[in-house]
């Protein structure tokens, strides 16, 4: 079998990959405790926690064969809270619906909040 594409049926996404450093397991107990993300592994250099059945976010230091940089997530949320995201950098206000926040390790979170939300229930 030679290598090469064979058709978007042989690919599925797996994982969102995020900076952590210097232990990623800090990463992880962060987000499972604001987004309650299910942590499925975590240890000092490498921490995945489960956002939605088969799809993960993976947390890591940076290694030599491992070369990791902040990224960028952005989540839908129903219910929008400031308060369980003191770690985070507020970034911007960019309109009602969009937030961005820079985590301990300068990744961006994007929260899109969801257009059925009557503004009444984003607490500041």
């Amino acid at each position: 079998m030679e290598p090469g594409y064979k058709g978007m049926d042989s690919f599925q996404f797996y994982a969102f990959n995020l900076l952590a450093n210097p232990d990623a397991r800090k990463a992880a107990e962060l987000y499972h405790s604001i987004f309650g993300f299910p942590i499925l592994m975590a240890n000092e250099s490498h921490a995945e926690l489960e956002i939605h059945t088969g799809t993960r976010l993976i947390f890591s230091r940076p290694k030599k064969l491992c070369p990791v940089e902040p990224g960028t997530l952005t989540l839908l949320c129903k219910d929008f809270f400031l308060e369980g995201l003191s770690e985070f950098q507020i970034e911007s206000k960019a309109t009602e619906t969009y937030w961005s926040f820079l985590d301990p390790w300068n990744n961006r979170i994007w929260l899109y909040i969801s257009q059925e939300l009557s503004l009444t229930k984003v607490q500041k």
